[in-house]
């Protein structure tokens, strides 16, 4: 019996998500990094705040595979200092396997302004790998971890890189 309930389980999660990722369908979705910091560093008088946030959406062109696109804001600020802004737009893709889980990439090219007068220029590269777990029908709550490599014009090719942990909610329709 226990067998039993286990398989009705997994077949009935696993099937929401298949009509959810069915070619000609969308997904919009929203997601945060999961630290809002506030932190003074020792021997600094000066405490550096910053927070992340993105909105993305998605088309599925076959069954389980979406093109995506995304816009993704961070603000970061130390002090009296002037703050950072970052503003990214990435385009990629996402393919769901079973079980829920999904793997996604993308290409992104992102300006930062640092203080009043100051403005970099770059690239980079993202893979994250996450899960969906629907809630209704057509929102699934996305836990998500990536890597993102980079480069920026900044004295004369700053190389970044940034892992991340996210939660997200997309809504499917």
């Amino acid at each position: 019996m226990k067998k039993l309930f286990i398989l009705v389980l997994f077949t009935t999660v696993t099937m929401g998500a298949m009509a959810q990722t069915e070619a000609g369908k969308m997904r919009l979705g929203g997601s945060t990094n999961l630290s809002f910091l506030n932190t003074k560093h020792a021997g600094y008088d000066d405490a550096m705040s910053e927070f992340e946030i993105n909105a993305n959406a998605g088309y599925f062109i076959i069954d389980k595979l979406s093109l995506d696109l995304g816009l993704q804001f961070g603000y970061e600020k130390e002090g009296d200092y002037d703050a950072d802004k970052a503003f990214l737009g990435e385009i990629g893709a996402r393919y769901y396997l079973p079980g829920n889980f999904f793997l996604g990439a993308s290409f992104d090219i992102l300006s930062i302004k640092s203080g009043d007068d100051t403005a970099y220029t770059g690239t980079g590269a993202n893979l994250k790998a996450g899960y969906a777990w629907f809630v209704k029908d057509n929102i699934a709550i996305e836990p998500a971890v990536g890597y993102r490599i980079g480069l920026t014009n900044e004295d004369d090719g700053t190389k970044f890189d940034q892992f991340s942990i996210k939660l997200g909610i997309s809504v499917f329709f």
